[in-house]
């Protein structure tokens, strides 16, 4: 190279003295080389994947076992499709309260395990659900949990309204989603020794954070959840519903609480409420008249107002 230098600085000044203009000889190509890192880095943890380990931490104790039913909701799909007559009420809204309704009939699916002092069940008097929500905030993906109090007793829209909120309402204006981002910056043996004692010593403070059952899908991704970590008793997740209404339900439950042959029967019942109760309130949500209010009418002009 140094030869190589030399031999170009003798034909500049060359050119130079001969009044020409000078060339540039570049260096070869192969002396260029891109330098690359041997080893990766490590950093902390971020603060969106605290919560998320210490609910793989705890769902690990859990003894728990999925279920599933291939269920067929025609009408129901139908129905959900049908923008133009009916208001958008999305498919986790609709689980939602079909599971709370079979929730209000069964006890044990109000109920939980809990260990300490001694071996007991807790049974709570009302379903709470828990939804599992993806949200893109601080420029990192954070996994929270939003919280339902008996979605039985509330209409679709009402449910719908909270889903929105969930999604797309500033996540420190949601009070439930605030605690968790704040409570994810204390220490892991701080947070661990919290989730302990919700999760052990009250079953009413359990309950009243982590819910009676939750429930969590990526279907609208095209994707299914063959057994997503649970922290209630049971956790609801489906798959994507076809044009004929054709989709795979699961269950995961807590084996010490219940057993597959009772999951199974709640699976039918599940079926059974959507097809009946669900798609009748449905049926009720069709577009009236105009100068007919109703609040399916408000929303149908609210929805026409924004898109215009």
């Amino acid at each position: 190279m140094n030869q190589l230098t030399n031999e170009s600085m003798q034909r500049t000044d060359t050119a130079h003295s001969n009044g020409a203009e000078a060339e540039c000889v570049p260096f070869p190509a192969e002396s260029v080389t891109e330098t690359k890192p041997r080893k990766g880095r490590r950093f902390r943890l971020p603060q969106s994947r605290r919560m998320v380990n210490d609910l793989l931490y705890f769902s690990k104790k859990i003894p728990s076992q999925a279920l599933v039913r291939n269920c067929n909701i025609g009408e129901l799909a139908r129905l959900q499709r049908d923008r133009e007559n009916y208001p958008r009420v999305g498919w986790p809204v609709l689980f939602m309260k079909a599971y709370g309704i079979i929730s209000e009939r069964n006890a044990t699916l109000r109920q939980c395990y809990m260990p300490y002092p001694w071996p007991s069940i807790y049974e709570h008097p009302y379903p709470i659900g828990r939804m599992t929500v993806s949200r893109h905030f601080r420029g990192e993906d954070w996994v929270l949990l939003g919280r339902i109090p008996e979605p039985n007793k509330q209409t679709l829209m009402e449910l719908q309204q909270t889903v929105d909120e969930f999604k797309h309402a500033p996540v420190m204006d949601v009070e439930r989603f605030r605690m968790q981002v704040d409570f994810s910056r204390y220490p892991t043996f701080i947070r661990r020794f919290a989730w302990r004692v919700t999760m052990y010593l009250s079953g009413f403070m359990r309950t009243d954070r982590i819910g009676t059952f939750g429930l969590t899908t990526v279907s609208a991704n095209g994707a299914i959840s063959i057994h997503p970590p649970s922290m209630p008793t049971t956790m609801l997740t489906f798959g994507p519903v076809d044009e004929d209404g054709n989709v795979r339900v699961t269950i995961v439950y807590d084996h010490r609480v219940m057993d597959g042959a009772t999951v199974a029967g709640y699976l039918k019942e599940l079926d059974e409420t959507l097809n009946d109760q669900i798609t009748a309130e449905m049926t009720a949500l069709r577009y009236r008249s105009p100068g007919v209010l109703s609040e399916t009418s408000v929303v149908r002009n609210q929805e026409l107002t924004m898109a215009q």
